[in-house]
C-alpha cells in the first residue's frame, strides 16, 4: 500500500518510481524530480577547508588535553595556555606573526588572571589598536552556570558548560563562525543532560530502522539492546528488567505486535516508560497507543531532537535515582578516543588527587578561603573524566558556598569517602603504562648501576626508551612510597628531567 501511494505521488509530480533488483542482494527503488528552488544560498565551508587555529586556555592540564583531542578530530590546530596572562601573550605573539587565532576556548576560573578579565583585556587591546587582526571568537568554558558568570557585557560568542562534549564544542564553534560546515548537514541539538549510564530496549523488526535508532541513542551515550519482534522484546525485558531504563516499541511486527508486547510487560511492570514508534499520525492512533499502556509516541522517521527531548523527560527522574558510579568507564570510552589516552589522563588525575588536591578535605573543614576554588577545580576535572560520585559531592559543597551556607560534616565526610573510593578505583584500573610483570625487576647491585646510567641520561635531558623506563618503574615500585612513585612516573611522562633526577637521587642517598 505504501509503495502504491508513493507511486501515485511521484506520477502526480511528473516522475515515476523505478526498480533495480538483484536476487539474493536486494532491491533499490528510485525516482527523479525537477523542483523549483524557493531561495538559494552559497553553502558554508566544511571545517576541513580551513585549518582553524585555536587557543585552549585552562589551568587544568587534563581539561586542556581533552579539548585538544576533540579539536584534532575537527581538523584544527591548537596552542595551550594555563591562565589569562599566558593567553594574552599567545594572542599578541600570533598577531605579531600575522597568524591570529580563529577561536579561543577560555576557562572562566583561573589563577593570576581569570577568563572574564582576560577577555576584557583582549577587547580593550583590540579597541586601542594593539591588535592588528580581528579579535578571535571567544567561547567561555565553565562548570558554573552561564547566569552565575555574567557574560552580558563581554565580547564572547559562546558558552560551553563543563564537562564539554565533542558535540557541544562543535556546535558552539559552528555558531560562532555562523556555520563552518554545510547547514543541511549539521543541526545544533539542545540536550539538557547526558544519557551516559542508561540502557534502552529498542523493539523493532526493520534492520535499517534498528541501525538508525541505535546510532541516535549511542551518540548520546545510551547502551542499546535490540529485539527483533514483540515476543523477543518481552523476553529481553524479563531477563534484564533491572538494567533497562526505557523501551522504544515499534507497533507492527511479526510474531507479536507492539501492543501485545506492551500488555505483557505491563503485567510485570507498571512504571517502565514505553514509547511507541509509529508512522501513524491520526488522533485515534495516538489514543490507541496510550490506551494500550504506552506512555508516549514518536513518529517515523524519528526526529532526533524530539527523541532526545522525550528521553530527557522520561529519564530525568531516573537520573536522580540512578546510583552514581565512582568512575564511569562507559563515559570515558564514549568521550576519549583510545585506551592509551584514557590511561594517560587517569594517571594524571591520580597524581593530582594525591598531590594538588591532597589537602582539599582539610581546607573545606577549616573554612579556608582557597577551598571554594579548589572544589570548583576538582568538580571540573572530575566531570571531564566521568568520576560521577565525586562530581556530585563537589556540586553539593559548591552549592553551599554559593549560598554562603556552612558546610555540613556529612558533606565533608562524603567528599572524603568519594576521593578515597576514586583513588582506590584508579589504582585498581591498572593505569600505570608498564608493570613489573612486563619488565625485569633488577636486584640491588644491578639496580645501583642502572640508576647511575639513567640519572646520567636524564641529567643530559635525554628521553628514556620504553624498555629503560619500564625497568626503572618496575624496579622502584614498592621501594618508593606510592606518592613518590606517582611523582616519578609523572615526571618521566612529562619530560620533567630535573624532577625525575631529584627523586632518584633522593632514593639512592637514602640507601647509602
Amino acid at each position: 500500500l505504501g509503495l502504491m501511494i508513493s507511486s501515485k505521488i511521484t506520477e502526480a509530480m511528473g516522475s515515476k518510481i523505478e526498480l533495480d533488483s538483484t536476487p539474493g542482494e536486494g532491491s533499490v527503488f528510485s525516482f527523479e524530480l525537477e523542483c523549483e528552488v524557493a531561495s538559494w544560498q552559497e553553502p558554508k565551508r566544511f571545517v576541513t577547508e580551513k585549518n582553524y587555529k585555536v587557543l585552549i586556555v585552562d589551568d587544568q592540564e587534563i581539561s586542556r588535553e581533552i579539548l585538544a583531542e576533540m579539536l584534532e578530530g575537527f581538523g584544527c590546530t591548537y596552542d595551550e595556555a594555563c591562565d589569562g596572562i599566558e593567553a594574552i601573550e599567545n594572542v599578541l605573539a600570533a598577531d605579531a606573526k600575522a597568524e591570529p587565532y580563529d577561536f579561543i576556548l577560555m576557562d572562566w576560573l583561573m589563577p593570576k588572571l581569570d577568563g572574564k578579565e582576560a577577555t576584557q583585556r583582549l577587547c580593550e587591546m583590540y579597541s586601542a589598536g594593539e591588535l592588528k587582526y580581528k579579535i578571535p571568537s571567544i567561547m567561555m568554558v565553565s562548570a558554573h552556570l552561564q547566569e552565575e558568570i555574567g557574560l552580558e557585557e563581554l565580547c564572547v560568542q559562546g558558552f560551553l558548560p563543563k564537562p564539554v562534549t565533542s558535540s557541544t564544542l562543535f556546535d558552539t564553534m559552528m555558531n560562532a563562525k555562523q556555520g563552518f560546515v554545510r547547514e543541511s548537514f549539521v543541526r545544533a541539538e539542545k540536550i539538557d543532560f547526558d544519557f551516559y549510564g542508561f540502557c534502552v530496549l529498542l523493539v523493532e523488526d526493520n534492520e535499517i530502522n534498528q541501525e538508525v535508532a541505535t546510532l541516535m541513542l549511542e551518540r548520546v551515550g545510551i547502551e542499546v539492546m535490540v529485539a527483533n519482534n514483540g515476543a523477543e522484546g518481552v523476553s529481553f525485558y524479563l531477563a534484564s528488567r533491572e538494567k533497562i531504563d526505557l523501551i522504544l516499541m515499534d507497533l507492527q511486527m511479526p510474531v507479536m505486535s507492539g501492543y501485545e508486547a506492551t500488555q505483557e510487560i505491563r503485567r510485570e511492570d507498571k512504571d517502565i516508560p514505553i514509547i511507541a514508534l509509529t508512522a501513524a499520525a491520526m488522533i485515534e492512533d495516538k489514543d490507541k497507543v496510550l490506551a494500550s499502556g504506552m506512555n508516549d509516541h514518536l513518529g517515523k522517521p524519528i526526529d532526533t531532537q524530539e527523541l532526545y527531548e522525550k528521553l530527557s523527560f522520561y529519564l530525568q527522574n531516573k537520573k536522580q535515582q540512578k546510583e552514581l558510579e565512582v568512575l564511569s568507564e562507559v563515559y570515558l570510552q564514549k568521550t576519549l578516543s583510545s585506551k592509551e589516552l584514557i590511561d594517560k589522563l587517569l594517571a594524571k588525575f591520580l597524581f593530582q588527587l594525591e598531590n594538588d588536591f591532597y589537602s582539599v578535605v582539610d581546607l573545606v573543614t577549616e573554612g579556608d578561603t582557597q577551598a571554594p576554588k579548589m572544589i570548583h577545580a576538582l568538580k571540573g576535572v572530575s566531570g571531564n573524566l566521568g568520576a560521577q560520585k565525586l562530581v556530585h559531592a563537589c556540586e553539593m559543597i559548591d552549592a553551599k558556598y554559593k549560598a554562603a551556607q556552612p558546610i555540613d560534616k556529612e558533606l565533608i565526610e562524603e567528599l572524603s569517602v568519594c576521593i578515597e573510593e576514586l583513588v582506590k578505583k584508579l589504582k585498581e584500573y591498572k593505569i600505570y603504562k608498564r608493570s613489573e610483570q612486563e619488565y625485569q625487576v633488577l636486584d640491588a647491585e644491578d639496580l645501583e648501576a642502572f640508576l647511575h646510567k639513567i640519572n646520567t641520561k636524564l641529567s643530559q635531558s635525554q628521553v628514556l626508551v620504553d624498555s629503560e623506563q619500564g625497568v626503572l618503574l618496575a624496579s622502584l615500585k614498592g621501594k618508593l612510597s606510592e606518592q613518590k612513585f606517582a611523582q616519578l612516573q609523572n615526571a618521566l611522562d612529562e619530560l620533567e628531567f630535573d624532577d625525575a633526577v631529584a627523586i632518584i637521587e633522593e632514593y639512592t642517598d637514602a640507601r647509602s
